[in-house]
């Protein structure tokens, strides 16, 4: 069975909107589910990784050029 992939694009929105677009996805997907988050590099702050944290969203950061 594969597991679905999903993108979640959060460029260009303040930093509490792309947590909140982040853990809708993170909520709403059923266990398994892979998904990919876009954010612009000045939001992926102490901030909004402490807050995945605390939702137990399990998270990684890599620098993407497109």
């Amino acid at each position: 069975m594969a597991t679905e992939r999903l993108t979640v694009d959060c460029r260009g929105v303040p930093v509490l909107e792309a947590g909140a677009k982040i853990l809708a996805a993170f909520n709403a997907s059923a266990p398994g589910t892979t998904f990919f988050a876009k954010a612009d590099s000045g939001n992926w702050t102490y901030g909004l990784r402490m807050w995945l944290l605390e939702a137990g969203a399990k998270h990684s950061a890599r620098q993407d050029l497109d």
